[in-house]
């Protein structure tokens, strides 16, 4: 009886050492749900486009792949044919008016699918879905940064979406949190208001 005793007051240590590590894990995931919301969201975005890539299209995407045909036809005599008038336009007139990079871009994706083609349906120009995938996939791509940027780099987003748990950390409660943002509001649209020369009315309570 007394070695099973012993069994069992030697293993509390490490039970309870399980515990704390599960408690403090569970407590990280409650104060940063924002933050793993988003990291979610950013995995898993890139995969739903990719998949919705093949089975939607628009008429920027049959006239883009001209655009490519085009450049790959007659290189830096592109401009030349740049007004959309070739028989190879499904859009007529629709021209290119796109920054320079965006046409290599597109050489770049037509080399990715060189079988590449455009089909009429009852009258629709429809690019098959090799084209749709590597043309979307420098756009699906760029978005990713540009979404962290505007995530991280917009001023204050950060710390307001970062505000909730770092002050519940400090003994608030989310009532107390949710009051204190209100009033941050309250203060910013005041000076806006007061910037403008506009006087809002103060009611007493």
């Amino acid at each position: 009886m007394k070695e099973n005793d012993s069994e069992k007051t030697y293993n509390l240590p490490a039970t309870s050492s399980k515990r704390n590590i599960l408690r403090s894990f569970l407590v990280w995931i409650r104060q940063h749900v924002p933050i793993i919301i988003f990291g979610i969201i950013f995995a898993l975005a890139p995969f739903i486009r990719i998949w919705a890539a093949e089975i939607s299209s628009g008429p920027y995407i049959v006239q883009f792949w001209a655009f490519a045909k085009v450049f790959q036809t007659y290189g830096l005599d592109f401009y030349r044919y740049a007004d959309a008038q070739l028989a190879i336009f499904p859009n007529k007139g629709w021209g290119f008016v796109y920054p320079p990079i965006w046409l290599l871009i597109l050489r770049l994706c037509l080399f990715f699918a060189p079988s590449s083609q455009v089909t009429y349906v009852a009258g629709n120009a429809i690019a098959n879905p090799t084209w749709r995938l590597a043309m979307k996939i420098p756009i699906i791509a760029a978005d990713l940064p540009i979404g962290l940027l505007l995530y991280w780099g917009v001023p204050g987003s950060k710390r307001r979406k970062d505000n909730l748990p770092r002050r519940m950390e400090e003994g608030k409660t989310k009532t107390e949190v949710i009051r204190c943002l209100k009033r941050y509001v309250a203060r910013e649209v005041f000076g806006i208001l007061h910037d403008l020369g506009i006087q809002p009315a103060v009611q007493d309570t």
